[in-house]
């Protein structure tokens, strides 16, 4: 059942919702996100009834316990504003929550951005319903643009709601069990609305850097990560370059318009995007854990792909870097920087400081 104070808030959000829409598809995405919002409410059971269960089953009770141990250790340890949030569970008959949708024009970088009342500007858009979300991709790959949709395990609602522990995420490891509810949290302390890179960036690096706290072990680097996210660094290492060499590129197709035909652009971007693929399948087979990545050079990779990674992982090593080594890991230290110093700036003079940052974080 819903409680009349979580019923009053699902009313209170569809109310502000609807003076802001205009035209079918808005009234039935928000619709969608309403009625997806409702189900996790309402399916939602405590945490502590079900552990009070001697029925319950021995390893969603071992994951409950991993959960309740990471979400103390945020309120204690990092001093994250964890209220109720994930101290309920939903079970849920599908495989992701939501299936987000990112969208980058041919020639570039910059992902297109979805302004929402909640939320702010993103550089995604969510469903609940995947044939809704392959419907929009669909839409969006006649426009012009390259897409990338896939499932999302977690999200957050950034405190509007006590977001749920979820059937989508927490048969997952400990280790990467622990480090999404952390990230997620983060997400509560800190949101700048329209910098989504930032965003993720800041939770990926509070979750980093407070996992090494909470299960005592440095997660930081290549040869302490646990054997099934070695690869991870390799991907993310090559996924960089990648971005840079089509950053240059693309920045010339600008500046020499007339200069390259559509098809020599598309050339030139195929081939820098197969020689990544080639790269990666190349050095895959020195990792045990390369299988669960094969994607990247088994299936078609395009600018959204990405920019979907570079939003969770660009800007870590700087803001690890001002938190460990600047701030000497004093919590709140941090986040009182972040929000005097980050979130005023214009994102181009924000973007800026933190590539300062990276490079200090990883002198050549």
């Amino acid at each position: 059942m819903i409680s009349a104070p979580v019923a009053s808030r699902l009313r209170l959000a569809l109310c502000l919702l609807l003076p802001l829409m205009s035209g079918c598809e808005s009234l039935h995405y928000y619709w969608q996100a309403v009625q997806g919002q409702w189900e996790l409410v309402d399916k939602a059971r405590p945490i502590t009834a079900l552990l009070d269960d001697p029925a319950l089953d021995a390893t969603l009770r071992h994951k409950l316990m991993q959960v309740n141990e990471a979400r103390h250790y945020a309120s204690e340890s990092l001093h994250l504003p964890a209220g109720d949030a994930y101290s309920h569970y939903v079970a849920l008959d599908r495989p992701a929550v939501v299936w987000n949708i990112v969208a980058v024009p041919e020639f570039s970088l910059e992902a297109k951005r979805w302004c929402f009342p909640v939320a702010g500007c993103v550089k995604y858009k969510g469903y609940f319903n995947q044939t809704d979300a392959q419907s929009a991709a669909q839409t969006l790959q006649a426009e012009g643009y390259d897409v990338a949709m896939g499932g999302v395990a977690a999200y957050s609602t950034l405190g509007w709601f006590d977001d749920p522990v979820l059937s989508t995420f927490i048969f997952d490891s400990d280790e990467n069990l622990q480090r999404l509810i952390l990230h997620e949290l983060a997400h509560r302390q800190f949101y700048v609305s329209g910098d989504t890179t930032l965003n993720e960036s800041w939770a990926t690096a509070v979750a980093a850097t407070g996992l090494e706290g909470l299960r005592g072990q440095s997660t930081g680097t290549p040869e302490h990560l646990p054997p099934d996210r070695r690869f991870e660094a390799v991907l993310l290492r090559e996924t960089e370059d990648l971005l840079e060499q089509l950053k240059v590129r693309y920045t010339q197709f600008e500046e020499s318009p007339t200069q390259y035909t559509l098809e020599e652009r598309r050339s030139q971007k195929r081939q820098l995007i197969e020689d990544y693929q080639r790269q990666l399948q190349a050095q895959a087979a020195a990792y045990a854990d390369s299988s669960r990545y094969a994607r990247w050079w088994r299936d078609p990779v395009n600018n959204a792909h990405l920019i979907a990674v570079n939003n969770y992982y660009r800007w870590v090593d700087g803001l690890r870097y001002q938190l460990e080594v600047v701030l000497q890991g004093d919590w709140q230290a941090f986040y009182q920087w972040s929000e005097a110093t980050l979130e005023p700036l214009e994102e181009r003079e924000r973007s800026a400081l933190l590539d300062e940052l990276n490079a200090r974080a990883t002198p050549e």
